[in-house]
């Protein structure tokens, strides 16, 4: 046995390359997947609710337009603003539920 100190005798440690990051494993790309496909899902749900909401937009906008015009006729405001009332409410629900309803 030599006096020497042993740990000398080993050979020098070899170090692995180091990892990548490209390409990601597979867990990352189903999650990529599915993080995709729930913002295409809700984004087609926004534009469903966005479109299905048209009628609401242009009844405000029309509301808007009532009430500059008929700023100094409360009476005809609220004439045009049941009218308008009754076309959202037959644009919204069956028409055999609010044809036949009144504002008395």
């Amino acid at each position: 046995m030599n006096p020497r100190d042993p740990l000398e005798a080993l050979h020098p440690l070899r170090t692995p390359p180091p990892v990548d990051a490209w390409p990601p494993a597979p867990g990352w790309w189903l999650l990529a997947a599915l993080l995709l496909a729930a913002l295409a899902a809700l984004g087609f749900l926004a534009l469903r609710t966005w479109r299905r909401r048209a009628h609401l937009r242009a009844a405000r906008r029309e509301l808007a337009a009532l009430r500059a015009r008929f700023a100094d006729d409360p009476a005809a405001l609220t004439a045009a603003t049941n009218a308008l009332l009754k076309r959202v409410a037959l644009a919204r629900y069956p028409r055999r539920e609010t044809a036949a309803l009144s504002g008395g």
